[in-house]
C-alpha cells in the first residue's frame, strides 16, 4: 500500500537511497512470516527544510529493548542472519546525508520506521560553489567504476559537461579497460564486483603513476583502515555537486604535479 505526497528532490545519493528503502521493506517482509500489509508513505514536511518516508508493517512489532538496539550493529534477531548491517548501514547513511530515523513499535502491533530527509536547495549549492569555488580545473579524461548504474548515471550526467567520463561497473572490467596515459582521474567505488577498488587502484597506479585515484564510497571508514592507502582522494557519498567538482580539480592538479 502507498501513499506518495509531493515532495521535493532531497539531498542524496540515488544509490544509497535506494538501497536504504530497500532495507526497510525487507526487514517488514521478515517481520511478517504469516504475511500482512507494507505500507509506504511521504510527506513534504512542514517548510523545515526536510520530507519524510515512513515504511509501516503489521508484523509482529518489537519490544522496547529490540527497538533500543535495532539500529546497532550486527544486531539482528533473525534465526537466518546474514551480515547484521543492513539497518546500521541506513541509519548511518541517514545520519551522515543529515537526516533522521526513528522507529516506533510494540510487540503485536507491527512497526513503524520514519525517515527525515534534508531537502535539495539549488541556492544552497550556487552559495557553495561561490564561497568556494575550488582551483580552476582543464578538461579531464575520467574512469568510473561503480556498479551502481543510477550512480553511474547521476555522476555522469555532472561530470560530462566538462570532462570526458568512461564508464565500467566491475574491478575486472576496469583492468581490462585501462592503458597508461589515456586517463587522468579514476573514480572508484570500494564494494565493487569481482575485484576490490582499493586492489583497483592499486593496480592502476603502478600501472601509471601519474593517475590520480580517487575512492568514492559510501562507506565510513576509520583513518588506519589499509584500504585508503590506495587512493588519493577520497569523496564520501551522498556526492553534492560542489564536493565532486572540488575533488575532480584537485585530482586533475594531482595528476599534472606527477607529469
Amino acid at each position: 500500500m502507498t501513499e506518495f505526497g509531493e515532495i521535493r528532490p532531497v539531498r542524496a545519493d540515488t544509490g544509497e537511497l535506494s538501497e536504504m528503502i530497500l532495507n526497510l521493506i525487507f526487514n517488514a517482509i521478515d517481520a511478517m512470516p504469516e504475511g500482512g500489509t507494507i505500507a509506504i508513505s511521504t510527506k513534504p514536511g512542514n517548510d523545515d527544510g526536510f520530507v519524510s518516508l515512513t515504511v509501516s508493517d503489521t508484523g509482529t512489532g518489537m519490544d522496547e529493548e529490540t527497538r533500543r538496539r535495532v539500529f546497532e550493529p550486527f544486531f539482528t534477531t533473525k534465526v537466518d542472519v546474514g551480515s547484521g548491517l543492513g539497518l546500521s548501514t541506513a541509519y548511518g547513511w541517514v545520519t551522515r546525508s543529515g537526516g533522521t530515523m526513528e522507529v516506533e513499535s510494540e510487540v503485536g502491533s507491527g512497526t513503524t520506521f520514519t525517515v527525515r530527509l534534508a531537502v535539495f536547495e539549488e541556492a544552497e549549492v550556487e552559495k557553495r560553489r561561490e564561497s568556494d569555488p575550488g582551483p580552476p580545473v582543464r578538461s579531464g579524461r575520467i574512469l568510473l567504476v561503480d556498479d551502481d548504474v543510477m550512480t553511474c548515471e547521476v555522476l555522469q550526467s555532472f561530470l560530462s559537461k566538462k570532462h570526458t567520463v568512461v564508464i565500467v561497473h566491475n574491478g575486472q572490467d576496469a583492468l581490462q579497460a585501462f592503458t597508461p596515459g589515456p586517463f587522468d582521474v579514476a573514480l572508484i567505488d570500494l564494494g565493487i564486483p569481482t575485484v576490490p577498488g582499493d586492489k583497483v587502484a592499486r593496480e592502476l597506479r603502478e600501472r601509471d603513476p601519474a593517475l590520480a585515484a580517487v575512492l568514492v564510497t559510501g562507506w565510513v571508514l576509520e583513518e588506519d583502515d589499509d584500504r585508503l592507502m590506495s587512493f588519493d582522494l577520497h569523496l564520501q557519498k551522498p556526492i553534492l555537486g560542489p564536493d565532486l567538482e572540488k575533488i575532480v580539480a584537485q585530482a586533475i592538479a594531482l595528476h599534472d604535479s606527477r607529469t
